[in-house]
């Protein structure tokens, strides 16, 4: 009976081990930013892509803002992640789509960047 429990035992750990080295390879490891670092690399996005309507402080009060309607991320908007990261990616009303000009990881950025405007 020992014999089969260590034969068991051993195929287990095998089998893990494997199952590791397979999931090593189709999900590679990625670190994950620091909000600080976060913060830092949303700026520019921000900068290039929303501060035109949005305003370098948020407040969409530029002409431009003004005349499509921005959303004030000063204000009580909605922050749910999802939402915002689909409203980049896919535009709305006036506002563009991203999806051609900013890559899945810079979306996610600068939607966290946009919520340190809320107060």
């Amino acid at each position: 009976m020992q014999h089969r429990f260590t034969s068991a035992l051993k195929i287990l750990v095998l089998a893990l081990g494997l199952l590791s080295g397979v999931l090593s390879f189709v999900t590679p490891w990625t670190v994950t930013p620091t909000s600080a670092e976060r913060l830092q690399s949303g700026a520019p996005i921000y900068s290039a892509h929303c501060a035109t309507c949005h305003g370098s402080n948020g407040r969409a009060r530029t002409a431009k803002g003004k005349r499509t309607g921005a959303t004030d991320f000063t204000s009580e908007w909605n922050t749910d992640e999802a939402r915002g990261i689909r409203i980049i990616t896919n535009g709305k009303s006036e506002m563009p789509s991203f999806k051609r000009k900013l890559n899945a990881s810079e979306i996610r950025t600068v939607f966290g960047y946009v919520l340190r405007f809320r107060r």
